[in-house]
């Protein structure tokens, strides 16, 4: 007997094994295919990874670069300011004669180039040894109106004693200086502050605060400001002394005459464009020549000084007090009418009268005294000069009258 044949002779059965095989052969075929498409997944996703990765990284570098860029652009910026700013601003400082004008302009061009929320200019002030505010920017007047420090207080006045500008961070960690403020701290807020000093003259202080990024550019800044500030106002104190020795008596530290007659003109014109009062109060020292004869000239002189500082402390400061010539004095009283400046004139009477100077026993009446007259404009003349004239013979009629009085011009002794 034959073997029995592997392929059936029955079409049947061979149709249904080839469909058998061929199922098989797809689902494997699937499978692989799955297989080949996992791994191709898997590859693309690591692909997108590391390009994710690298965009991201690419991103961050782009993201630091263009930072370095417009820093170095803001850096530009301020350079760019500084090289327009500066020389207008040293031609102003330069140019400007009066401590009002130098004060704003140093103002002014820390504004421009700090950009700062808050600036404070501290004067100091060598007979108190104080730094006062003298001008400031975004900053409350009533509220810091009248802020001093004396040297080596708070941080003003430490940098007041200091040589290079001062940070905040200074103030906060270093120990040479964060020991010196007290805890209540500073109404001023301070991100950097320089010693304005010229030769080792000290002339004040320049705080600037709230700088939005503050940088090493904006202490060099300052420390740039600071020196051309200092340079200004020495050469603004220096004019000042010169102004001061022409225009004040050497003896009594009062202005002298040729002062007192300009500010006349100024007043005059004042006067007449606002029709505005003033007067003039002339007086002497009654019998002046006997009490040199009887104690020296030099204690004539101390006379003059003491009656001077005293007559000068009960005068307002928007007044002109000078020596007209030898013991005679005259007050010019800026928009003040005939009845004040007549009140003032015998406050000054009695004052000298019941004040103690050296020797008052020896004067015919028992103490030192004055005689003064008082005119007014424009009630007793047209002009300033005719008013002088006017109360200059209304002392004489008090000193005809008996002295130790005042009499106002047209009056009655």
């Amino acid at each position: 007997m034959e073997p029995a044949s592997l392929i059936s002779t029955n079409p049947l059965l061979n149709m249904g094994a080839l469909l058998l095989v061929g199922a098989l052969a797809f689902f494997i075929g699937i499978f692989l295919g799955r297989i080949g498409i996992s791994q191709k997944i898997l590859k693309i996703t690591e692909e997108k990874k590391k390009s994710d990765k690298k965009s991201a990284e690419e991103s961050n570098f782009r993201r630091t670069l263009q930072n370095q860029i417009t820093q170095l652009d803001e850096k530009n910026r301020d350079y760019l300011k500084l090289f327009v700013t500066l020389p207008e601003a040293v031609k102003r400082l330069c140019s400007n004669l009066t401590i009002e004008e130098v004060t704003s302009s140093i103002v002014r061009l820390t504004f421009v180039l700090m950009n700062a929320g808050e600036i404070a200019l501290f004067l100091f002030r060598p007979d108190e040894k104080r730094l006062q505010l003298s001008l400031a920017y975004g900053l409350d007047k009533e509220k810091y109106w009248g802020l001093s420090y004396a040297l080596g207080e708070g941080k003003i006045g430490i940098t007041g004693e200091a040589k290079i500008v001062l940070t905040s961070d200074d103030f906060k960690y270093n120990p040479e200086v964060s020991g010196k403020i007290p805890k209540d701290g500073n109404p001023l807020v301070v991100d950097f502050c320089a010693p304005i000093r010229f030769k080792g003259r000290l002339h004040g202080v320049l705080s600037v605060g709230k700088i939005k990024s503050p940088d090493q550019n904006h202490r060099t800044f300052l420390a740039m400001i600071a020196d051309l500030a200092a340079i200004s106002l020495d050469n603004v104190q220096r004019l000042d002394d010169v102004q001061l020795t022409a225009r004040v008596d050497s003896l009594t530290q009062l202005y002298n005459r040729r002062y007192f007659e300009e500010r006349l003109m100024e007043e005059a014109q004042k006067c007449g464009n606002y029709n505005f009062e003033c007067s003039i109060f002339m007086f002497d020292v009654d019998h002046f020549k006997k009490y040199n004869d009887q104690n020296g000239h030099q204690a004539g002189d101390e006379l003059l000084q003491k009656m001077a500082r005293l007559v000068r402390k009960n005068t307002r400061g928007t007044d002109i007090l000078a020596r007209y010539g030898g013991e005679e004095f005259i007050v010019l009283l800026s928009n003040q009418g005939r009845e004040r400046a007549i009140k003032y004139a015998e406050n000054t009477c009695k004052l000298i009268e019941t004040h103690i100077f050296p020797n008052l026993e020896k004067q015919p009446l028992g103490f030192v005294s004055i005689s003064g007259g008082v005119a007014s404009f424009p009630k007793d003349g047209r002009t300033l000069n005719e008013i002088i004239q006017k109360a200059d013979k209304a002392l004489y009629e008090a000193k005809n009258a008996g002295r130790n009085r005042v009499v106002g011009f047209g009056e009655t002794p």
